[in-house]
């Protein structure tokens, strides 16, 4: 859906920025520090996965992630919308005994919603993996 939802894009013109899915929840419980990792079907030959058409048209699409309250990224920050990109794993600390909900989505920008061909259907698989430290 866009930015601000369909409502926003039909009712009102605004313009698209993005494509993005609802928000997947999911229960984090840990005690030890853990790496993310996406896995594609498709690479795009960038930081992003592809989904692709019939016709093996690809298009980029970003995974974010939501890390409940006790979970930083190295640098000591709240993980708060962060890209996992796909070249690296993601490495995250955390204080103590976290239990909570995490959200992941995807996301697609202007620039590859541009590249896309009406009246076909984009697909791929995007595999999200967490490694604990332990």
């Amino acid at each position: 859906q866009p930015e601000g939802g369909w409502p926003a894009w039909n009712d009102q013109g605004r313009p698209v920025k993005w494509l993005s899915s609802k928000y997947i929840a999911f229960n984090l419980e840990t005690t030890s520090p853990f790496t993310m990792r996406v896995l594609c079907q498709f690479p795009s030959g960038g930081n992003n996965c592809g989904l692709k058409n019939s016709q093996n048209d690809s298009v980029g699409v970003g995974a974010f992630v939501w890390l409940p309250q006790g979970v930083t990224d190295v640098a000591g920050a709240p993980v708060r919308d962060k890209f996992l990109n796909v070249s690296w794993y993601d490495k995250f600390k955390v204080s103590g005994y976290v239990s909570g909900r995490g959200m992941l989505r995807f996301k697609m920008p202007l620039k590859e919603m541009a590249k896309m061909k009406t009246g076909t259907m984009y697909s791929g698989t995007v595999t999200v993996v967490w490694d604990s430290d332990i």
